[in-house]
Formats: structure tokens, sequence, C-alpha cells
């Protein structure tokens, strides 16, 4: 399972996600429009699998897991960040393994298609060993 599928499972029922719609990116189900409540899209962007010479235990895969929050049209481009401090603290606190190494948020803006503000943050996560199988 992905870290991203597995946060998603997570975040849906963590209490700072509450008034949050919680989506997982590829998900054939189409969103209200317009939004009515800021929307939390779960993905991976990259997902890196590698052997390393002389090691015989397994394979090390490194994944980012994305995270894109956008906002219903009436709130600005302060609120979408404030939901995604909120999104980051409760990511952190859901993060037992304590495999986020490193947070990265893009530039906020107006997307057109949902009509709101949206902004794009990437979780840099630990690599981790999965045995030969």
């Amino acid at each position: 399972m992905s870290f991203a599928l597995d946060m998603y499972d997570k975040a849906k029922h963590h209490p700072a996600m509450e008034g949050f719609c919680c989506v997982l990116e590829g998900h054939p189900a189409k969103l209200p429009f317009p939004l009515s409540v800021p929307y939390i899209c779960f993905g991976t962007e990259k997902i890196d699998s590698q052997y390393l010479l002389g090691d015989d235990e397994g394979v090390i895969e490194t994944e980012v897991m994305t995270v894109k929050i956008t906002v219903p049209d009436g709130f600005n481009g302060d609120y979408c960040r404030e939901c995604a401090k909120c999104v980051t603290l409760a990511l952190a606190d859901l993060d037992d393994e304590k495999r986020i190494i490193s947070i990265s948020a893009g530039e906020c803006s107006f997307d057109e298609h949902s009509y709101g503000y949206s902004l794009k943050l990437k979780f840099g996560l630990r690599a981790v060993r999965r045995i030969r199988g």
C-alpha cells in the first residue's frame, strides 16, 4: 500500500480534518461544482525502486506524496494557506512511522478549473526496504 493511500485512510478520521473532504487522486467520482468545502486530494508523484549492488535483501523504495488543497470560491489565498497548515500538522501527527522527512509547498494561486484557490504540498518520505519475494 502506498504511503499516500495509508495517510488518506487515516486523515479522513482525524479531528483536525473535520470540515474537509478528502479524496484520492485519480478517483473516478466527480467533485461537486461549485465546491462547498475545502478539498484535500492525496496522491503519489514519484516512486523509485533501486537494487543496491551486493545487497540481496531487497529493494530500496523512495516515494513523494502529494497533497493538493483547493478551497471554495469566496475564500482567499490566506484561507488556503491556513488549510495547508492544518493539513500539514494533522499529517505529521498521523505519521506513526515517522517517514515524512521534508515538506514543501507550491505557490498558492487561483485555479480556474475548480474556481478556487489551490496549492500543492509535497512530502518527501524516508526510503523503505521491500524484501524480495
